[in-house]
């Protein structure tokens, strides 16, 4: 489920598609040039934490405006599922390309 998530959250799903449950192997990836530049760019990406930053604000705007009640605490809940998932979501993505770079620089 992940990895279908994944594939479709990556501004280049054109990249490398690994099911789950699956091992990598030598035979996953070709020696392209394209999954190479892709790969390479995903690498040199800098993450943007701008919508976390924006959900934990105004959580904090919602604390200082109301207070704690049963509706921010409902909000804490909710906002803290939602960062964690996206974050969660990052962090697999960084580990799967560094995965996926690993082995294209072990064939060469």
């Amino acid at each position: 489920m992940v990895s279908f998530l994944f594939a479709f959250k990556s501004t280049n799903f054109a990249a490398i598609f690994q099911p789950p449950n699956t091992t990598f192997g030598h035979n996953s990836i070709k020696k392209g040039k394209g999954n190479n530049m892709i790969l390479k760019r995903r690498l040199e990406e800098k993450e943007k934490y701008y919508f976390e930053i924006t959900l934990i604000l105004i959580l904090g705007g919602i604390y200082y405006w109301q207070g704690i009640n049963w509706i921010s605490i409902l909000l804490t809940i909710g906002f803290g599922i939602i960062i964690y998932w996206i974050l969660n979501s990052k962090i697999y993505s960084k580990r799967h390309d560094k995965k996926l770079a690993e082995i294209i620089i072990d064939k060469k």
